[in-house]
C-alpha cells in the first residue's frame, strides 16, 4: 500500500496505522541517509550555508547544527 492509499478515506484508524508502520521503516533508513548525504556535503562544501528553515525541518542534531553555525555566517550572532 502507497503512501496516498493510507489517506483515503474509508480506511480505519487501525487499518492506516498498520499500512504506516509498514512504511515507517523506509523512512527512517531515508532520514538516515539523508542526514549521511548532508555531512558529506557540508564535508565536500564548507562554503554552502543551510537556511533556518531547512535546520528545523530537518530537526538537525545539535552537534549538526554547531558544525552549519562554524561554517556558517549568521548576523544574528552579531548582537550578542
Amino acid at each position: 500500500m502507497c503512501a496516498q492509499e493510507v489517506f483515503k478515506v474509508g480506511y480505519s484508524l487501525e487499518e492506516r496505522c498498520a499500512a504506516l508502520s509498514l512504511i515507517s521503516p523506509m523512512l527512517e533508513e531515508l532520514n538516515i541517509e539523508h542526514h549521511e548525504v548532508i555531512a558529506q556535503l557540508r564535508q565536500d562544501r564548507p562554503d554552502l550555508e543551510f537556511p533556518q528553515l531547512y535546520l528545523e525541518m530537518f530537526q538537525l542534531t545539535e552537534e549538526e547544527q554547531r558544525d552549519l553555525k562554524s561554517t556558517n555566517y549568521d548576523p544574528s550572532d552579531d548582537n550578542r
